[in-house]
């Protein structure tokens, strides 16, 4: 799939510089809004759940307890507005997420 310049925008994480975000279609400032109230914790997860990361690899990674972990998947998924359905945040990961 190639992009045109106009209907993409390219979010940089400002405290975590390796986590590059490309949100694309129509609710572009939407996505940018949510990746700005994502906390520091939620995005270093969104980022390893772009790589694919379980949310046991994931704990194991940042120290943190799997149920940790599954909390923070549940607060990015309320921030963005994603459906409750399985996988859906993993979808939208990989889909907005450049490295």
């Amino acid at each position: 799939m190639v992009l045109r310049p106009s209907t993409s925008l390219r979010y940089t994480c400002p405290t975590l510089p390796f986590l590059t975000l490309t949100c694309r279609g129509p609710d572009q400032t939407h996505i940018k809004e949510g990746l700005e109230v994502l906390t520091f914790a939620e995005r270093k997860v969104l980022a390893l759940i772009a790589e694919h990361k379980t949310s046991k690899q994931i704990g194991d990674l940042l120290f943190i307890s799997e149920k940790t972990v599954e909390g923070h998947r549940s607060n990015i998924i309320n921030k963005l507005n994603l459906p409750k359905e399985k996988n859906s945040l993993l979808v939208w990961a990989t889909s907005y997420y450049k490295k």
